[in-house]
């Protein structure tokens, strides 16, 4: 008898079982995208190469600019492959277009720039 007056006295509210359903589809909807980014960021096909080539991509730049070394050259290297091709856009004004095509591995990545010799 005296539980039975305590829960007449003192009523909680419980949830219901929508509310539950809802709480457990937002949960899902978040861990779902939540484990999308973590593959698309685990799943990178960048290395270590990649990163190390690109940077020597841009002191080969930096050189051929300092220097004006305008002909094509071939760099090879323990982890990949850099090939510079070099075109003149503008004979009279002495502009060129300088293309890097990096092969590390089984990817080629192709950088190219414009520059101007004086």
């Amino acid at each position: 008898m005296m539980y039975m007056e305590l829960l007449k006295c003192c009523r909680v509210k419980g949830s219901s079982i929508t509310e539950s359903i809802i709480a457990m589809v937002i949960i899902a909807i978040c861990l779902s995208i939540s484990m999308v980014v973590a593959v698309k960021v685990l799943d990178t096909d960048r290395n270590l190469p990649s990163y190390s080539a690109e940077q020597k991509v841009k002191e080969l730049l930096w050189e051929t600019k300092r220097l004006k070394q305008f002909e094509n050259e071939d760099y090879s290297f323990s982890a990949y492959k850099i090939n510079k091709e070099v075109d003149e856009l503008y004979a009279d004004q002495g502009i060129y277009k300088v293309k890097f095509t990096v092969q590390a591995g089984r990817k080629l990545d192709e950088y190219k720039y414009v520059i101007a010799s004086q």
